[in-house]
């Protein structure tokens, strides 16, 4: 399998270092939180020499400081329609296999009136829907 890399803006260092200020934090006490290699990493992101950090190193430094990687990666979530936003938190408690369930009915539904196919259920683990840490994957947006 490919190594997967964050598409991270060019600040993301000086985004990660204000976030974790922000918190409260000092740069050691996340590095104590963090694995040894994760911590080295983040000591290059900080230092500006890495700007696409691996998608397992981006998703430990959001855990080590209770971050969103949309806040880190400074991405912005199109605002939904109030019932949208309600049916998207129901999927979000809905068992594994019964998410699985929705995205091939909605792939079923894309499917027939030609949109973008969704990624195949092989992409990296179950969908995760809810609007808390809104879907994890990337999936493209409808026809234009």
């Amino acid at each position: 399998m490919p190594t997967q890399h964050a598409q991270a803006p060019p600040e993301f260092g000086a985004r990660l270092h204000a976030a974790i200020t922000e918190r409260g934090f000092s740069v050691r006490q996340v590095v104590l939180r963090l694995p040894g290699s994760t911590a080295t990493a983040m000591y290059r992101i900080l230092a500006g020499s890495t700007r696409d950090p691996l998608t397992g190193t981006l998703l430990a430094l959001c855990r080590a400081i209770d971050s969103d990687p949309d806040e880190l990666l400074d991405a912005h979530r199109p605002v939904l329609e109030p019932e949208v936003e309600a049916l998207l938190d129901a999927a979000e408690a809905l068992a594994e296999e019964d998410r699985w369930l929705l995205v091939k009915v909605i792939r079923s539904i894309t499917g027939r009136h030609g949109a973008h196919p969704l990624p195949s259920e092989a992409s990296s683990g179950p969908p995760s829907i809810g609007s808390g840490g809104r879907c994890s994957r990337q999936y493209p947006s409808g026809p234009a």
